[in-house]
């Protein structure tokens, strides 16, 4: 049985420009501070990023599973150890990894609005 017993809503651009600390991230094991955000089982992110904008994801000693989803614009994910890079262009276009056996990078070719979902939430080292 679920144990919110209240309807919360709300605006994600909103409440991540409100709450910088966050880097995005708007539900997950660490959201402490936010205890209605706090889950064990899955991280939710809200990203926008500009063009030219880079951004490197180092591998994790945590077994989790990440999926990027693009809502808007168009950024390319380079993965080393894998020797693959991969354009995300339209909308839905998405990119499923372990954090566990890869690094990545992410360039914005365009201004870009995505989702990040990654799962089980666990604390990295």
């Amino acid at each position: 049985m679920n144990d919110m017993k209240k309807l919360i809503t709300g605006n994600l651009d909103q409440r991540v420009a409100s709450h910088p600390e966050t880097n995005g991230w708007f539900l997950g094991c660490f959201m402490a501070e936010y205890p209605d955000f706090q889950s064990d089982n899955v991280e939710l992110k809200w990203v926008r990023r500009k063009k030219g904008e880079k951004k490197s994801g180092l591998r994790t000693k945590a077994t989790t599973k990440t999926l990027n989803i693009l809502i808007s614009g168009k950024l390319v994910m380079r993965f080393p150890e894998l020797n693959q890079n991969i354009v995300l262009s339209k909308l839905g276009d998405f990119a499923f990894y372990d954090a566990r056996q890869t690094s990545h990078e992410v360039e914005t070719l365009k201004d870009s609005l995505f989702l990040v979902v990654r799962y089980p939430s666990k604390r990295r080292a």
